[in-house]
């Protein structure tokens, strides 16, 4: 029953946390970065991607099982082609 109330306060404290992405160094930087680009390469990361960028909006999320199968049929073939 409390859950949405926590995850309100949750991301309210987010909001007051939140660090600008200008402050951060660059990504080369970072001596996990090779770790972070085979993440990327990941389908569970691509769909990720798929998701947060279309739940945005009604249209995205109409589209969204159309772009889902598409990124998993890429990902597919891309593995074949290796």
């Amino acid at each position: 029953v409390s859950l949405p109330f926590v995850l309100a306060k949750e991301y309210s404290d987010f909001q007051k946390n939140e660090v600008s992405v200008e402050k951060l160094p660059s990504i080369k930087l970072y001596k996990d970065a090779y770790e972070a680009e085979k993440i990327k390469k990941q389908l569970s990361y691509k769909l990720g991607v798929v998701v947060t960028t279309e739940v945005k909006s009604y249209k995205g999320l109409l589209s969204l099982p159309l772009k889902i199968v598409k990124e998993v049929v890429d990902f597919k073939l891309k593995v074949k082609a290796k």
